[in-house]
């Protein structure tokens, strides 16, 4: 096992040869991605406010139909 100075175990039985902890670059954040996000994300909301909205009227009508038949 071979490690860096710093703790890192750099390798493992010989793999990797060489190389340490390599530094790679981070993407830049673009807006495009959030903007196609968000357009694919409002069908889903829409889908689930309306999902949401009849299992809350369900609730009701059977929470109306409990209470009729406690109250005969």
């Amino acid at each position: 096992m071979r490690s860096d100075k710093s703790g890192l175990i750099c390798g493992i039985a010989g793999y990797p040869a060489q190389e340490c902890g390599v530094e790679i670059t981070m993407p830049s954040v673009n807006a495009s991605p959030i903007a196609a996000s968000a357009t694919n994300e409002s069908p889903m909301k829409s889908s689930n406010s309306l999902a949401l909205g009849a299992l809350a009227f369900i609730a009701l009508v059977v929470a109306i139909v409990a209470l009729r038949r406690r109250s005969k």
